[in-house]
């Protein structure tokens, strides 16, 4: 929701129930893994 429909982490919290704290926190920790998963590919792996 954040990314694809380009909704601010407010709504998406209102719509789910949660903290906007949360949205931010699971925004960071799946850009963390993309990142991850991105560099290993790059890597060859």
């Amino acid at each position: 929701m954040l990314f694809v429909e380009e909704r601010k982490p407010e709504e998406i919290a209102k719509e789910l129930n949660c903290s906007p704290q949360h949205v931010y926190d699971q925004r960071y920790h799946a850009l963390k893994k993309l990142r991850t998963e991105l560099m290993e590919e790059g890597d060859g792996r």
